[in-house]
């Protein structure tokens, strides 16, 4: 009995230790975002941080960014932000500059951000930020072009399966199906901007995927289904035999015996003028 109440004592005491950094961890949602995809060497960047917390009041003591091989910017406590107190009743927004260094080498680097709290759990997030050398830019977007060339292969399959027959219902019906699959993992493959940076190529490839190339194929999907419908509908309708229309001629009189024409004589004639036979 003693062992099962030293058991239940030690219990106890963890989750009275522990409680407060749990209460704290799941009370504050912290929201980060860099103002640009990439930076040039002493270039300022801001790192906004709203924090948007839900249980209590908590205080933010310490932000610490730290870019693998760049620096270590300590952004709280700083001379604009000694400590930050985030209430409970709304949303608190914080940018905190930092300065890349002049000398450093152009490539893609880790970083990791810290933040700790006057008490709780403090929290981690991580990912990767592009250097790139002074005057060099971020390459154009590719989906106005890639758009340009989906819309004229899609016009064109289009055309020449109208022309040689080839339009079905089921090609429609697996085009505009494919569509949202292409869409939903073009999605999720611009989720994971950790692997693949917004600038670059593969995110732009993702990106012309999911906003042009799934719209273009449903719609070229609903194209074709309905272009099939209605030519199969006129191809049976063609295919059906039509009963022969009536003759507006009026019926040629003939004698029954020898054949002779008699619809230019009179109506009232009794009998064939060239074998007597009676009409």
């Amino acid at each position: 009995m003693n062992g099962k109440i030293r058991t239940a004592t030690v219990l106890a005491f963890l989750v009275l230790m522990f409680a407060s950094s749990i209460q704290i961890a799941n009370a504050v949602d912290v929201h980060y975002k860099f103002d640009r995809p990439y930076y040039h060497p002493s270039e300022t960047g801001i790192l906004t941080l709203t924090f948007m917390p839900v249980a209590e009041d908590v205080v933010v003591t310490n932000v610490d960014l730290e870019v693998s091989g760049v620096a270590l910017f300590h952004l709280i406590p700083s001379s604009q932000h000694p400590l930050v107190g985030l209430s409970s009743t709304g949303t608190t927004t914080v940018e905190l500059p930092f300065t890349i260094p002049m000398n450093i080498t152009p490539g893609e680097y880790d970083w990791t951000l810290r933040i700790e709290f006057r008490s709780g759990t403090p929290l981690s997030y991580n990912g990767r930020m592009t250097i790139k050398a002074l005057g060099e830019e971020q390459p154009p977007p590719m989906w106005p072009w890639m758009s340009v060339v989906l819309v004229a292969l899609a016009l064109i399959l289009l055309f020449t399966g109208k022309k040689h027959g080839k339009l079905t219902k089921r090609n429609g019906a697996l085009m505009a199906i494919l569509a949202p699959v292409i869409f939903i993992l073009s999605g999720l493959f611009l989720a994971n901007t950790i692997i693949y940076p917004a600038e670059s190529l593969p995110y732009q490839i993702g990106d012309a995927l999911c906003f042009v190339a799934a719209p273009i194929l449903l719609v070229s999907g609903i194209v074709v289904y309905t272009t099939a419908r209605r030519v199969e509908k006129r191809t049976r309708r063609t295919a059906t035999p039509q009963p022969p229309r009536a003759s507006r001629e009026a019926p040629t009189r003939a004698c029954p015996r020898c054949g002779r024409d008699l619809s230019t004589l009179p109506r009232d004639i009794k009998n064939c003028p060239y074998c007597g036979k009676a009409v």
